[in-house]
C-alpha cells in the first residue's frame, strides 16, 4: 500500500479522536469548577435529588437550599466530589 494513503488514513482517525478527547477532558474540568465540591455560586450547598438514567451513563440532580437553583451533572464529574444530602445540611445547623 503507498505510504501517502496510510498517512492520511492515520490522520483522518487519529485527528478526531483527540479532538473528542479534549473536548470531554474540557468539559469535565468545566463542570467540576461549576460544581465546586458541593457549594453553589450563592454560597448555598448543592443538596442531591435525584438521579436520572440516560442511554449508558447517568445524571444527578442537585438543588441548591438557599438560591434553589436546579444542576445537572454526570457520574464522571461527581464520583470524586463531596455529595450533600438533605440530612446532612439539617445536621450542620
Amino acid at each position: 500500500m503507498n505510504n501517502n494513503l496510510i498517512e492520511f488514513v492515520l490522520k483522518i482517525t487519529i485527528v478526531p479522536i483527540i479532538i473528542i478527547i479534549a473536548f470531554v477532558l474540557i468539559s469535565d474540568t468545566h463542570y467540576k469548577t461549576k460544581y465546586n465540591n458541593g457549594i453553589c455560586h450563592c454560597g448555598g450547598h448543592l443538596i442531591y435529588q435525584e438521579a436520572v438514567g440516560h442511554r449508558n451513563t447517568t445524571s444527578y440532580i442537585f438543588k441548591c437550599d438557599e438560591c434553589g437553583e436546579m444542576s445537572e451533572y454526570n457520574s464522571r464529574i461527581i464520583k470524586d466530589c463531596k455529595i450533600y444530602y438533605e440530612e446532612d445540611i439539617n445536621t450542620e445547623t
